[in-house]
């Protein structure tokens, strides 16, 4: 047909030919598409380009082979699915992130563009060099059966970074009136860890302006004993934030001790505890406290910290602390010096596949979401599948993570071919460590209804018998069992035949029947009979096909049959000779207590419906001496006769119905 794409869901030809008989359809273009060997009447798409479809008849002894039919239409390439961003969407200047997309289909190329703003990008590494919105692109690359995506856009808005000013220097231990000291600093970026280059500006807290004084160059000079606070400051500029004001406290003509406090490393979201080296140069011990530039979200700081300087990562972000020393005796309090590092997201961890199913070219898998997130929002998830043989491997990250329950689908894959799926979560950080399904999933469409059903009622049961599936006719499937069960066609739920959970073999109201041993996981078993049933009630009785593509009903792998269980009528009642002449006899009886449909047989014969009253029938051409019989007869058949007979020698019977047993009968002399 025109217009057909990759992906397109399996369609039905039927081609005839002129002598009735049916012909077979076969591919000649199995890359693009296949036909199913169960019926040779459904095509399944395979690939994008031409698929060729031919039709043979072979004839038969009053035909000849015909002429093969040959049809050719386009499998035009599909639109891929949309492709995403799946990195942070706000940066701070001078920082980096890992630019990740996903989405898409088939097995192009996915690549970022250049981008555009205040960044650059260098493999899928994307720098923030200044303050404002940068802008990315990504695109997937076309292949054999996917058309080039559209290209996916994000804005990444890029903030002012953060800066901790800290002094590099430290003034005399024993600091007299009279005498000088050049203070320095740094600035260091919140972000990178580094230095920003900025300049950092001294000045005299004005209560120690009687201690002493700073001049132009920066030279603190001591004018009397006391306590001299000298402050460091940084206003910032265009791309880095002011930093906050910090100071140095030197007790003149005491003796004096500074903190000494590298600065701590990066660290990473669910890495382990990190402890602080400052020193004191007086050798006393140097206790710390969290600092207020801590991140905190929601009640949540990005860190703790212990007095000892142990530091606990508690979430993404900035993480400050502060190292003290208080002094003893000798020595007085030394000045606080504060670090401040960066918290980073971390590639989450491995998910739980909660369940798998192979269908028509694909697989669908259900998944929980994994309990490490790497202290970032999952924006996807990677489902791989993987040949078992090998072959062309199957990636798609168009997984929706909001869904609820989260199921992935990956198609394109191959019927009848075993595959190993995989699955991986996307965050901020990147792609977590993969988890393995436990075990191969084959795809294939949904196993064909059984046919040639039949129900053969009898007592209270019904056997119902049908032809086993062939192996063609489970698409591609594994078969895995008959699901038998029942209803009352008047409505209501289907009760199921029970089975024992080992053997598989059907349990009570419902018994082995037919040929093999009768359990439903065997392909070739073809009968089953449930007793239990109520007489003259008619039931539909349901056979599912199921099998490891389909594991419920589904359209077109079940049939329905109708049953009626039955019994025979009993016996007429009252049968009674009332008159007779020349070559006729008049009759009578009662009906059993049921209302079957009574039918007088001899070799003239009449039909009655049987009524609550007495029943009457005359016989004509009757022989001298004949004896007569009624017999109860019924849509399912007849029942034992009733009869009376005169004590003389024997005479053909008269019969009412179909026969079963002996009917009741009165002998007569017309």
């Amino acid at each position: 047909p025109s217009g057909t794409t990759y992906g397109a869901p399996p369609f039905p030809v039927a081609p005839t030919a002129s002598s009735g008989l049916l012909p077979v359809v076969a591919s000649l273009t199995t890359a693009a598409c296949q036909v199913s060997e169960a019926n040779g009447r459904t095509v399944s798409v395979t690939g994008a380009g031409s698929c060729q479809l031919q039709a043979t008849q072979a004839g038969n002894g009053e035909y000849l082979a015909a002429t093969p039919e040959t049809v050719t239409f386009a499998v035009a390439k599909a639109a891929q699915a949309a492709v995403r961003f799946d990195s942070a969407t706000t940066m701070q200047a001078g920082g980096a992130i890992t630019l990740l997309a996903s989405g898409g289909s088939g097995s192009g190329t996915l690549s970022l563009g250049t981008p555009s703003g205040p960044c650059t990008l260098t493999g899928s590494a994307l720098v923030a060099t200044g303050v404002g919105t940068c802008t990315v692109t990504a695109v997937r690359a076309g292949d054999d059966n996917y058309l080039i995506s559209s290209t996916a856009t994000q804005a990444i808005a890029i903030a002012q970074a953060g800066q901790m000013v800290s002094f590099t220097s430290t003034p005399a231990s024993s600091p007299v009136a009279g005498g000088r000291y050049t203070p320095s600093a740094s600035s260091t970026s919140t972000v990178t860890g580094s230095s920003t280059g900025l300049v950092v500006s001294f000045t005299i807290a004005a209560a120690s302006s009687a201690v002493c004084s700073i001049n132009g160059a920066g030279v603190v000079t001591y004018g009397a004993t006391g306590t001299c606070e000298v402050r460091a400051n940084q206003a910032g500029n265009a791309d880095i934030d002011a930093a906050a004001q910090v100071t140095q406290v030197i007790e003149v003509g005491s003796l004096n001790q500074s903190i000494t406090f590298p600065q701590p490393a990066r660290a990473t979201y669910g890495g382990a505890s990190v402890l602080m080296a400052a020193t004191a140069s007086s050798g006393l011990a140097v206790s710390y406290v969290r600092g207020a530039a801590t991140t905190v979200r929601g009640g949540t700081y990005a860190c703790l910290v212990s007095v000892l300087g142990a530091v606990t990562i508690n979430d993404t972000g900035t993480c400050e602390v502060v190292a003290s020393q208080a002094g003893d005796s000798q020595y007085a309090l030394a000045s606080d010096v504060a670090r401040a590092f960066t918290i980073a997201q971390a590639m989450p961890g491995a998910p739980h596949i909660a369940s798998v199913s192979a269908g028509d070219q694909s697989v669908v898998v259900g998944i929980t979401a994994p309990g490490f997130t790497g202290g970032a929002e999952i924006t996807g998830y990677q489902v791989t599948a993987t040949p078992n043989a090998g072959g062309t491997t199957v990636t798609t990250t168009a997984c929706d993570p909001a869904t609820s329950p989260l199921a992935c689908s990956i198609t394109g894959l191959l019927n009848g071919i075993a595959y190993t799926i995989t699955v991986a979560a996307i965050n901020a950080a990147g792609t977590g460590p993969q988890v393995t399904a436990g075990q191969s999933m084959i795809p294939g469409a949904a196993a064909f209804a059984v046919t040639g059903v039949t129900a053969t009622s009898g007592n209270g049961t019904a056997t119902i018998r049908w032809t086993p599936l062939t192996l063609a006719q489970l698409n591609g499937g594994t078969f895995t069992r008959y699901e038998v069960s029942y209803r009352s066609a008047a409505g209501g739920a289907y009760a199921g035949c029970p089975y024992d959970a080992v053997t598989y073999a059907p349990t009570a109201p419902c018994v082995a029947a037919g040929s093999g041993a009768g359990e439903l996981d065997l392909r070739a078993t073809n009968a089953i009979t449930i007793e239990g049933l109520v007489n003259g009630t008619t039931y539909e009785v349901k056979i599912v096909a199921v099998t490891t593509v389909n594991d419920a009903e589904v359209a077109g792998n079940s049939e329905v049959v109708a049953a009626f269980p039955m019994t025979v009528p009993t016996v007429p009642r009252n049968l009674t000779v009332l008159n007779t002449a020349a070559t006729t006899a008049q009759f009578s009886w009662a009906p059993p207590s049921s209302e079957p449909e009574y039918q007088p047989t001899t070799s003239t014969q009449s039909s009655m419906r049987s009524k609550r009253a007495p029943v009457s029938a005359v016989m004509a051409s009757a022989r001298q001496r004949s004896s007569l019989a009624a017999t109860a007869r019924f849509s399912g058949g007849a029942g034992r006769a009733s009869s009376t007979r005169r004590p003389r020698r024997s005479a053909p019977r008269a019969r009412l119905g179909p026969v079963a047993g002996e009917p009741a009968s009165r002998s007569m002399t017309p």
